[in-house]
């Protein structure tokens, strides 16, 4: 299992590579905000270093409301690891 800011890259054979994930939110985000930007941060950072197209809509489970917190962290992840 990973810990809190582990995530895991799956190679071509499907074994998980644990990679640390520091994430620091933007000063203008609170709260939920806050978590959903981490959220797609670390989704961004996955699809980048796995040389995936930036579409963070291909991720499932964030609440709409929150959707442009997940993006904005999508997109910063996914540009700082690529």
């Amino acid at each position: 299992s990973l810990v809190g800011s582990e995530m895991c890259i799956r190679d071509r054979h499907g074994t998980c590579h644990r990679h640390a994930v520091s994430v620091t939110c933007p000063m203008d985000l609170k709260g939920n905000e806050c978590e959903y930007y981490k959220s797609g941060y670390r989704a961004g950072v996955g699809d980048g270093k796995m040389g995936m197209s930036m579409m963070y809509d291909r991720h499932e489970g964030y609440d709409s409301r929150f959707e442009p917190y997940f993006a904005r962290g999508y997109e910063a992840g996914w540009i700082a690891n690529r």
